[in-house]
Protein backbone atom coordinates (compact mmCIF):
# COMPACT_ATOMS: atom_id res chain seq x y z
CA UNK A 1 0.00 0.00 0.00
CA UNK A 2 2.90 2.26 1.20
CA UNK A 3 4.03 2.14 -2.92
CA UNK A 4 0.72 2.75 -4.23
CA UNK A 5 0.53 5.99 -2.10
CA UNK A 6 4.07 6.52 -3.13
CA UNK A 7 3.10 6.35 -6.95
CA UNK A 8 0.15 8.63 -6.61
CA UNK A 9 2.27 11.24 -4.68
CA UNK A 10 5.02 11.34 -7.10
CA UNK A 11 4.57 9.52 -10.32
CA UNK A 12 0.74 10.79 -10.88
CA UNK A 13 1.35 14.03 -8.91
CA UNK A 14 -2.05 14.05 -7.20
CA UNK A 15 -2.54 16.61 -4.20
CA UNK A 16 -1.99 15.73 -0.84
CA UNK A 17 -5.29 15.52 0.26
CA UNK A 18 -6.30 13.71 -2.78
CA UNK A 19 -3.46 10.97 -1.66
CA UNK A 20 -4.61 11.69 1.71
CA UNK A 21 -8.82 10.35 1.10
CA UNK A 22 -7.29 7.12 -0.95
CA UNK A 23 -4.82 6.32 2.24
CA UNK A 24 -8.33 6.49 4.39
CA UNK A 25 -10.25 4.74 2.20
CA UNK A 26 -7.50 1.97 1.99
CA UNK A 27 -6.89 1.88 5.63
CA UNK A 28 -10.31 1.10 6.20
CA UNK A 29 -10.71 -1.10 3.93
CA UNK A 30 -7.36 -3.11 5.37
CA UNK A 31 -9.04 -3.08 8.63
CA UNK A 32 -11.84 -4.80 7.54
CA UNK A 33 -9.73 -7.30 5.86
CA UNK A 34 -7.91 -7.95 9.20
CA UNK A 35 -11.05 -8.23 10.83
CA UNK A 36 -12.55 -10.66 8.26
CA UNK A 37 -9.57 -12.73 8.17
CA UNK A 38 -8.51 -12.15 5.01
CA UNK A 39 -4.73 -13.28 4.87
CA UNK A 40 -3.62 -11.00 2.11
CA UNK A 41 -4.86 -9.01 -0.97
CA UNK A 42 -4.46 -11.93 -3.65
CA UNK A 43 -7.04 -13.51 -1.62
CA UNK A 44 -9.65 -10.50 -1.61
CA UNK A 45 -12.89 -11.08 -3.64
CA UNK A 46 -15.66 -9.63 -5.25
CA UNK A 47 -18.06 -10.43 -2.19
CA UNK A 48 -15.52 -9.24 0.78
CA UNK A 49 -15.81 -5.79 -1.26
CA UNK A 50 -19.45 -5.80 -1.40
CA UNK A 51 -19.53 -6.76 2.20
CA UNK A 52 -16.80 -4.00 2.63
CA UNK A 53 -19.34 -1.27 1.08
CA UNK A 54 -22.64 -2.41 3.00
CA UNK A 55 -20.89 -2.14 6.44
CA UNK A 56 -20.42 1.33 5.31
CA UNK A 57 -23.70 1.75 4.19
CA UNK A 58 -24.55 0.52 7.51
CA UNK A 59 -22.71 2.70 9.22
CA UNK A 60 -24.24 5.81 7.52
CA UNK A 61 -21.09 7.07 5.45
CA UNK A 62 -23.15 8.54 2.00
CA UNK A 63 -23.03 7.02 -1.20
CA UNK A 64 -20.92 9.51 -2.22
CA UNK A 65 -18.82 8.32 0.43
CA UNK A 66 -18.87 4.76 -0.59
CA UNK A 67 -18.04 5.68 -4.52
CA UNK A 68 -14.86 7.17 -3.49
CA UNK A 69 -14.08 3.94 -1.45
CA UNK A 70 -15.17 1.87 -4.20
CA UNK A 71 -13.02 3.83 -6.91
CA UNK A 72 -10.28 3.85 -4.36
CA UNK A 73 -10.17 -0.03 -4.13
CA UNK A 74 -10.66 -0.06 -8.06
CA UNK A 75 -7.63 2.33 -8.65
CA UNK A 76 -5.33 0.09 -6.06
CA UNK A 77 -6.13 -3.35 -7.68
CA UNK A 78 -5.31 -2.00 -10.76
CA UNK A 79 -1.87 -1.07 -9.58
CA UNK A 80 -1.53 -4.53 -8.19
CA UNK A 81 -2.55 -5.97 -11.11
CA UNK A 82 0.13 -3.86 -13.11
CA UNK A 83 2.94 -4.83 -10.67
CA UNK A 84 1.48 -8.34 -11.10
CA UNK A 85 0.60 -8.30 -7.60
CA UNK A 86 -2.92 -10.09 -7.93
CA UNK A 87 -4.67 -11.79 -11.22
CA UNK A 88 -7.44 -9.31 -11.01
CA UNK A 89 -9.29 -6.79 -9.81
CA UNK A 90 -12.06 -8.05 -7.67
CA UNK A 91 -13.87 -4.06 -6.67
CA UNK A 92 -14.23 -3.70 -10.98
CA UNK A 93 -17.79 -5.23 -11.38
CA UNK A 94 -19.10 -3.75 -7.58
CA UNK A 95 -21.56 -0.91 -7.58
CA UNK A 96 -22.20 1.45 -4.68
CA UNK A 97 -25.32 2.99 -3.57
CA UNK A 98 -26.72 5.64 -6.26
CA UNK A 99 -26.34 9.12 -4.22
CA UNK A 100 -29.65 11.13 -4.59
CA UNK A 101 -29.73 14.40 -6.85
CA UNK A 102 -30.10 17.44 -5.09
CA UNK A 103 -30.35 21.00 -6.35
CA UNK A 104 -27.82 23.14 -5.47
CA UNK A 105 -27.97 25.16 -2.65
CA UNK A 106 -27.67 29.49 -3.14
CA UNK A 107 -24.67 31.23 -1.80
CA UNK A 108 -24.59 34.39 0.00
CA UNK A 109 -22.41 36.93 -0.45
CA UNK A 110 -19.87 35.62 1.83
CA UNK A 111 -19.38 32.74 0.74
CA UNK A 112 -19.41 33.64 -2.84
CA UNK A 113 -16.66 35.78 -2.45
CA UNK A 114 -14.28 33.36 -1.20
CA UNK A 115 -15.60 30.97 -3.81
CA UNK A 116 -14.30 33.64 -6.42
CA UNK A 117 -11.25 34.13 -4.15
CA UNK A 118 -10.24 30.59 -3.91
CA UNK A 119 -10.90 29.78 -7.97
CA UNK A 120 -7.84 30.54 -10.10
CA UNK A 121 -5.89 28.55 -7.16
CA UNK A 122 -8.33 25.28 -7.08
CA UNK A 123 -8.41 25.73 -11.15
CA UNK A 124 -4.67 25.15 -11.31
CA UNK A 125 -4.62 22.33 -9.20
CA UNK A 126 -7.42 21.23 -10.96
CA UNK A 127 -5.25 20.96 -14.05
CA UNK A 128 -2.16 19.75 -12.98
CA UNK A 129 -4.51 16.68 -11.60
CA UNK A 130 -5.97 16.31 -15.09
CA UNK A 131 -2.51 16.56 -16.66
CA UNK A 132 -1.39 14.00 -14.05
CA UNK A 133 -3.88 11.30 -14.44
CA UNK A 134 -3.50 11.99 -18.27
CA UNK A 135 -0.27 11.29 -18.45
CA UNK A 136 -0.47 8.29 -16.32
CA UNK A 137 -3.18 6.56 -18.61
CA UNK A 138 -0.69 6.83 -21.66
CA UNK A 139 1.92 5.25 -19.49
CA UNK A 140 -0.64 2.09 -17.71
CA UNK A 141 -3.27 2.27 -20.42
CA UNK A 142 -5.89 1.84 -16.97
CA UNK A 143 -7.73 -1.30 -18.13
CA UNK A 144 -7.55 -1.23 -21.98
CA UNK A 145 -5.06 -3.96 -23.52
CA UNK A 146 -2.46 -2.98 -26.00
CA UNK A 147 -2.41 -1.02 -28.53
CA UNK A 148 -3.53 1.74 -26.24
CA UNK A 149 -4.54 4.68 -27.32
CA UNK A 150 -2.28 7.66 -26.63
CA UNK A 151 -3.75 11.05 -25.44
CA UNK A 152 -2.50 14.89 -25.89
CA UNK A 153 -4.37 16.74 -24.00
CA UNK A 154 -3.80 20.85 -23.32
CA UNK A 155 -5.10 22.74 -20.47
CA UNK A 156 -5.96 26.70 -20.56
CA UNK A 157 -7.09 28.38 -17.38
CA UNK A 158 -8.56 31.67 -17.82
CA UNK A 159 -10.15 33.82 -14.55
CA UNK A 160 -12.18 36.84 -15.06
CA UNK A 161 -16.07 38.18 -14.68
CA UNK A 162 -18.86 35.97 -15.95
CA UNK A 163 -22.70 35.24 -16.32
CA UNK A 164 -24.22 32.33 -15.25
CA UNK A 165 -27.92 31.75 -16.59
CA UNK A 166 -29.80 29.14 -14.91
CA UNK A 167 -33.97 28.38 -16.12
CA UNK A 168 -35.92 25.67 -14.87
CA UNK A 169 -37.90 24.12 -11.91
CA UNK A 170 -37.72 21.86 -8.73
CA UNK A 171 -37.23 18.55 -11.25
CA UNK A 172 -34.88 19.58 -14.46
CA UNK A 173 -32.84 22.96 -14.83
CA UNK A 174 -30.07 24.00 -17.37
CA UNK A 175 -27.28 26.69 -16.93
CA UNK A 176 -25.31 28.14 -19.28
CA UNK A 177 -21.61 30.79 -18.67
CA UNK A 178 -21.19 33.65 -20.63
CA UNK A 179 -18.07 35.92 -20.42
CA UNK A 180 -15.12 37.02 -21.83
CA UNK A 181 -12.73 34.61 -19.62
CA UNK A 182 -14.56 31.87 -21.25
CA UNK A 183 -13.55 32.77 -24.80
CA UNK A 184 -10.33 33.32 -23.49
CA UNK A 185 -9.67 29.99 -22.08
CA UNK A 186 -10.08 27.77 -25.28
CA UNK A 187 -7.69 30.74 -26.65
CA UNK A 188 -5.02 29.86 -24.32
CA UNK A 189 -5.26 26.24 -24.82
CA UNK A 190 -4.35 26.19 -28.12
CA UNK A 191 -0.89 27.71 -27.29
CA UNK A 192 -0.23 23.82 -25.83
CA UNK A 193 0.09 22.69 -29.40
CA UNK A 194 2.92 25.44 -30.01
CA UNK A 195 4.57 26.42 -26.61
CA UNK A 196 5.87 22.49 -25.36
CA UNK A 197 3.95 23.07 -22.18
CA UNK A 198 0.64 21.12 -21.78
CA UNK A 199 -0.57 23.52 -19.05
CA UNK A 200 -1.37 26.94 -19.50
CA UNK A 201 -2.54 30.31 -17.62
CA UNK A 202 -3.90 34.22 -17.96
CA UNK A 203 -1.67 36.29 -16.39
CA UNK A 204 -5.34 37.66 -14.54
CA UNK A 205 -5.13 33.49 -13.16
CA UNK A 206 -1.51 33.94 -12.44
CA UNK A 207 -2.21 36.81 -10.42
CA UNK A 208 -5.08 35.51 -8.86
CA UNK A 209 -3.20 32.82 -7.27
CA UNK A 210 -1.63 31.90 -3.16
CA UNK A 211 1.36 33.56 -3.77
CA UNK A 212 3.53 31.35 -1.38
CA UNK A 213 2.16 28.54 -3.40
CA UNK A 214 5.58 26.91 -4.72
CA UNK A 215 5.55 27.50 -8.57
CA UNK A 216 7.36 29.03 -11.22
CA UNK A 217 6.16 30.34 -14.49
CA UNK A 218 7.06 31.08 -17.96
CA UNK A 219 5.62 33.56 -20.21
CA UNK A 220 5.04 31.83 -23.85
CA UNK A 221 3.13 34.35 -25.45
CA UNK A 222 -0.21 36.52 -25.74
CA UNK A 223 -4.01 36.15 -26.55
CA UNK A 224 -5.93 38.34 -28.33
CA UNK A 225 -7.85 40.97 -25.70
CA UNK A 226 -11.43 41.01 -24.68
CA UNK A 227 -12.37 43.65 -27.21
CA UNK A 228 -11.74 46.68 -28.62
CA UNK A 229 -13.92 48.79 -26.30
CA UNK A 230 -12.28 49.98 -23.49
CA UNK A 231 -8.22 50.07 -22.21
CA UNK A 232 -9.16 47.42 -20.52
CA UNK A 233 -8.75 45.19 -24.11
CA UNK A 234 -5.44 44.70 -24.05
CA UNK A 235 -3.64 41.58 -25.10
CA UNK A 236 -3.42 39.01 -22.35
CA UNK A 237 0.10 37.44 -21.49
CA UNK A 238 0.14 33.82 -21.62
CA UNK A 239 2.02 31.74 -19.21
CA UNK A 240 3.56 28.04 -18.63
CA UNK A 241 3.43 27.32 -15.09
CA UNK A 242 4.89 24.39 -12.92
CA UNK A 243 5.15 23.11 -9.47
CA UNK A 244 8.55 24.38 -7.93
Amino acid sequence: MEAYLAHLAQERRLSPLTVANYERDLRAFQTFRTDQGIASWEAVTAQHVRAFIAAGHRSGLSGRSLQRRLSSLRGFFNYLMREERVAGNPAQAVRAPKTPRRLPHTLDADQTGQLLNEAPQDALEAGFEIDAAVQAFNRDGGVLAPPRPVFDVGIGISTGSVLVGTIGGDQHFASSVFGEAVVEAPKIEKWTRSSGARLLISAPTRDGLDGAAPYTFREVGQVAGRGDQSPEDEDVAVFAVERS
